[in-house]
């Protein structure tokens, strides 16, 4: 299919799909942004994942079930494959590879300190909380990481702990 093919075909989708769309795009663009960051990419990299996702969500969009579930999987998929190993050569470029933190989520301190907390965990208790946070229940973040749930269970609250330990409340109940 050609690329004047695939723009009529998106052109004629009905307008009831295209309104759906753009509500949720509207309405989930940023969670998805918010996950991808939480996952390790920096603000640009989780923009530009966010935008694939979203593209071939509209492509496909009456095909999708659950959208927000769905787009996280293809945002991360987009993300992780656009990763590329690079070796910065001097500190100039090192500084160029910091992390970014999202301009357009106003941030606190403490959600900064947080946030750079998540980053040092390892990535199954770092997926889980990114999804925990975006009010995914443990049965949710299972099936959407097509894990066990007693698995995404542990790994929470070993994250959990985790963040408490780094953070400075070791003192606190580790029961929810």
């Amino acid at each position: 299919m050609s690329d004047g093919d695939d723009m009529r075909r998106l052109a004629t989708k009905p307008a009831m799909i295209s309104q759906d769309f753009t509500a949720c795009y509207r309405a989930e663009k940023l969670k998805v942004v918010r996950f991808l960051i939480n996952q390790g990419a920096t603000e640009h990299e989780a923009h530009d994942a966010a935008q694939a996702a979203f593209l071939q969500a509209y492509r496909q969009w009456d095909t999708i079930r659950n959208p927000l579930s769905w787009l996280f999987t293809v945002a991360r998929r987009e993300f992780l494959a656009a990763q590329v190993p690079e070796t910065p050569t001097d500190a100039f470029l090192a500084s160029a590879h910091a992390p970014a933190t999202p301009s357009a989520i106003d941030l606190s301190d403490q959600a900064r300190e947080v946030l750079a907390t998540l980053e040092t965990l390892p990535v199954k208790q770092r997926q889980v909380m990114a999804l925990s946070v975006d009010e995914f229940t443990p049965a949710e973040i299972a099936r959407h990481l097509r894990a066990d749930p007693a698995s995404v269970r542990q790994n929470l609250r070993k994250a959990r702990q985790n963040l408490k330990n780094r953070l400075g409340f070791e003192g606190t109940s580790s029961d929810e």
